[in-house]
């Protein structure tokens, strides 16, 4: 059994046949790895993908959005035999624009797993309102209780530094963008604000 990672452009291709050891598969794209933020003792990549095989529609060094960590100790070579499937990382952690900023500037990743093991539960979005104010609408299934809500709260609660406030309300309908997209996670202006300052700090670093 493997597990993949991919997407409908096919710029990136990625497997695992045990937790987080997954491999790009060479000749399938080019990758490369575009350092987008520091956390700690990682840094967090975003894939960028050339397509090899697709003549009719050719996206050349394509933005993906999506993140993989990988040790700040890792060098240029290190990064290279990611990117030629030549070494293990331990998995993509979604798209950049899918995360949430601390107050005090930490880009928290992992969002996508606020809704794991919660029954009874259509979608939620994730809307951080502030930098210290998150608030998750739920669409609910039938069935839907308190006991779901209080498992959603205790997820989130694990994702998030106490510092953050956590408002879990449920909804008959999520907000869309201009172009009737429903986006997973909303930021509002402050947030956004916040956001291009930290990764200007980390990119003139």
């Amino acid at each position: 059994m493997l597990d993949y990672y991919g997407q409908a452009e096919r710029v990136a291709f990625a497997y695992a046949q045990r937790p987080r050891e997954y491999r790009f598969v060479p000749g399938y794209a080019h990758v490369e790895l575009h350092p987008t933020a520091e956390e700690g003792d990682h840094v967090l990549y975003e894939i960028v993908g050339t397509n090899l095989w697709n003549h009719a529609m050719p996206l050349p060094r394509y933005r993906t959005g999506d993140l993989v960590r990988l040790p700040a100790s890792w060098g240029a070579r290190e990064l290279e035999e990611v990117a030629l499937g030549l070494r293990t990382f331990p998995g993509v952690l979604g798209r950049d624009s899918d995360i949430l900023i601390s107050p005090d500037g930490v880009q928290l990743t992992g969002i996508d797993h606020f809704q794991r093991d919660v029954a009874n539960i259509v979608r939620i979005q994730v809307i951080q309102e502030a930098p210290d104010q998150v608030r998750v609408l739920v669409l609910p299934d039938d069935g839907y209780s308190e006991r779901d809500a209080a498992q959603l709260l205790l997820n989130v609660r694990t994702k998030l530094p106490d510092s953050m406030r956590v408002d879990i309300r449920r909804a008959d309908t999520l907000e869309r963008t201009e172009a009737g997209k429903i986006p997973f996670v909303i930021h509002r202006p402050a947030v956004r604000e916040l956001l291009r300052r930290v990764r200007s700090r980390g990119a003139a670093a």
